[in-house]
């Protein structure tokens, strides 16, 4: 079983588009695709349930049609009184936004391919490619050499079928069917492009949600802090519940901030049970479960997460503050192979403290900073810390920072900078949120940020530095309550040719997006993407990025 981590990771390497794949498959000449075909983006309307899937994964890695064992992915299910059943994430490898068409009887559910689902315009060939859900045959074959040998093929009929039983929809057949995505050519015809499941089961996940007694004593925003799977420190506020020996903790997960999970004291540590139910993280679209785990690296590199039996372990401190004994992982199935899990997230070095207003003070230096950048276009890189010098945990909704150039503050306006509209930023400032997320010319992971300096020659600057800026009511409700660090300079204040030192540190070579199903994209736009920063000593830094 792969995990998450290594999926991701494999279609990174890929970096292909679809239109680029070459499998040994064999078209099928069925009608063609006509324009009049579109792809049903709204959700429809109808009752809509979240269906989580098992299945064996089809996916392409390096021209090879590999397979996986996917689970936890969640299906959206939505049903009309007339029997129409629509499905939204039908193909795991493959998130298009396209929603497919079933019928339902009493104990069937029929799709009927091809569908289409997905378009994508290729530059290279100006060229419109278009790709369609449906069922794909697997044929093992004799060649003349006497090799067994494997070729998928769209099948005539496009039809895949789900048996329905107690709310649970089942994959009829032997496995031999795809239920995948095919591509069209003039030429060829449908072809398989490496993507699909078989053996899949769909089913509503059982919803035990961990619900705080009246009794417990509640303790707001307390501090987390903890290290995110790339090693960016990371802090966010958790509320703590306590009633005797029964401990709740809230917003463990960021993506599903207001769940809770229990644990039980005994001496002076508190065990998290394992397979804690999270709900469903619709940002990775994946069911969440608690666990108590680590990461381990097989032989050829892939990234494994192996679950603790014990769960997840944190020390009681005097002072109240809880220390994880063994690190975090968000897995996606209670059933997930202990030893190799499936995970969408994992946090090292958990604390969780309390915090006392009374003794916030400015905000903590930036640090690490230098001059990046990408094929001459400077940028100023840092990393902003998000606690104070009392080391108390801030809102970085209240966070921003400021960029200085050539001993001068920075000033940014919307004719220069792009991504300022999508940040309702309309007119010229010298402060950014830390929040600021990613785009064109700013670039965030975790606490680390990258600044580009639109206007200024490379050449010309001689020294580079960062300040942070805290408001603790809000910079909109009270902008005369305002804490700042120092202002952190590197370079010489009057020497140009300083500029080779504040870069020399970690030059970037070059910035890399590629999409969840591994493609490379030039002009990343609203959705999930990972990041590579390659570096010119060789190093890469990989995120996951989220751009707004």
């Amino acid at each position: 079983m792969n995990s998450f981590f290594t999926i991701l990771t494999a279609g990174l390497l890929a970096a292909t588009s679809l239109t680029a794949m070459g499998y040994p498959t064999e078209p099928v000449k069925l009608s063609p695709p006509t324009d009049n075909e579109q792809i049903i983006e709204e959700q429809p309307q109808g009752d809509l349930t979240l269906y989580s899937r098992t299945c064996r994964a089809f996916r392409e890695y390096y021209g090879i049609i590999e397979q996986v064992v996917e689970e936890g992915s969640i299906v959206k299910v939505v049903e009309q009184e007339d029997g129409t059943v629509w499905l939204h994430n039908t193909i795991s490898m493959f998130y298009a936004p396209g929603w497919i068409k079933a019928e339902k009887t009493d104990d069937k559910l029929i799709i009927n391919g091809p569908q289409l689902i997905y378009e994508e315009f290729d530059y290279d060939t100006g060229k419109l490619y278009k790709y369609f859900a449906t069922a794909v045959e697997i044929v093992d074959f004799e060649n003349e050499a006497g090799e067994l040998m494997r070729s998928y093929r769209p099948t005539e009929d496009g039809v895949f079928t789900f048996d329905i039983k107690d709310n649970v929809l089942k994959e009829s057949g032997d496995g031999s069917l795809i239920f995948g995505i095919v591509g069209y050519s003039e030429s060829s015809g449908y072809y398989f492009t490496g993507y699909g499941d078989n053996y899949v089961v769909l089913s509503v996940p059982q919803e035990n949600m961990v619900v705080v007694p009246d009794s417990a004593e509640i303790h707001d925003n307390w501090a987390m802090y903890y290290f995110d799977q790339e090693g960016y420190e990371v802090g966010k506020f958790v509320n703590l519940a306590i009633d005797g020996n029964d401990y709740y903790i809230q917003g463990i997960y960021p993506n599903i901030p207001d769940v809770w999970i229990k644990g039980k004291l005994e001496g002076n540590t508190v065990t998290f049970p394992n397979f804690q139910y999270l709900g469903p993280d619709m940002e990775w679209r994946y069911f969440a479960y608690l666990a108590g785990g680590q990461l381990d690296e097989d032989e050829w590199g892939n990234i494994e997460a192996v679950i603790d039996t014990d769960g997840f372990v944190m020390t009681l401190e005097d002072d109240g503050s809880l220390y994880a004994d063994t690190n975090l992982l968000f897995v996606t199935s209670p059933d997930t192979n202990q030893e190799n899990a499936n995970f969408i997230g994992y946090f090292e070095g958990v604390i969780i403290k309390p915090q006392d207003s009374s003794t916030f003070t400015n905000p903590a230096n930036p640090e690490e900073i230098y001059l990046g950048g990408l094929d001459g276009f400077p940028a100023i890189e840092f990393n902003l810390p998000t606690f104070d010098t009392n080391d108390n945990l801030l809102n970085t909704d209240n966070l921003y920072f400021s960029v200085f150039v050539n001993s001068q503050i920075f000033t940014f306006t919307p004719d220069a900078y792009f991504d300022l509209s999508y940040l309702g930023i309309d007119e010229a400032t010298t402060e950014l949120p830390f929040e600021i997320g990613n785009g064109y010319d700013f670039f965030q992971a975790g606490s680390w940020h990258t600044v580009y300096i639109n206007g200024i020659p490379e050449d010309a600057i001689y020294n580079i530095g960062a300040q942070s800026i805290y408001y603790p009511e809000g910079k909109d409700v009270n902008p005369n309550n305002v804490l700042k660090s120092d202002i952190i300079m590197v370079g010489s204040p009057d020497d140009p040719s300083s500029v080779e030192e504040i870069g020399s540190s970690k030059e970037v070579k070059e910035v890399v997006f590629f999409d969840m199903q591994g493609r490379r994209v030039l002009n990343p736009e609203k959705g999930m993407y990972v990041k590579i920063v390659k570096y010119a000593d060789g190093t890469e830094k990989t995120s996951k990025v989220s751009i707004r």
